[in-house]
């Protein structure tokens, strides 16, 4: 889920998963201790995925620059780290949504039925 859409609030992963936003945070950290994920929490609640290619050039450029200014960092991640889904990952949560969208008028055919039956 975080990691085709490289970008999302907290708000709306707890609301993704019946949690509160602390919980989320707290399963972030420990996806994150556990390596499955990697990331920051930006000051407005939104997590930033950031996969393991981005991650070695951030670490290569700065191997490579050596001392480097918190201005040039914050320009170099910014041309490393994409924050938009790819074409490939676009197409991913279409299906994904699809699936999720039939799941629901599935469920909600299997209830009227089931009213249905209460009233014969």
């Amino acid at each position: 889920f975080i990691k085709l859409r490289k970008v999302v609030m907290i708000e709306d992963l707890a609301g993704e998963f019946g949690l509160k936003s602390d919980e989320v945070v707290d399963r972030l950290k420990k996806l994150e201790k556990m390596e499955k994920l990697s990331g920051i929490i930006d000051d407005r609640g939104k997590y930033i995925f950031i996969g393991s290619s981005e991650m070695k050039a951030v670490n290569n450029y700065i191997l490579k620059k050596g001392r480097v200014s918190k201005m040039d960092l914050v320009r170099e991640c910014n041309q490393i780290i994409r924050l938009a889904p790819t074409s490939e990952d676009k197409r991913k949560i279409k299906e994904e949504n699809k699936k999720l969208l039939q799941k629901a008028e599935k469920e909600l055919q299997e209830d009227e039925e089931k009213e249905k039956r209460q009233e014969t």
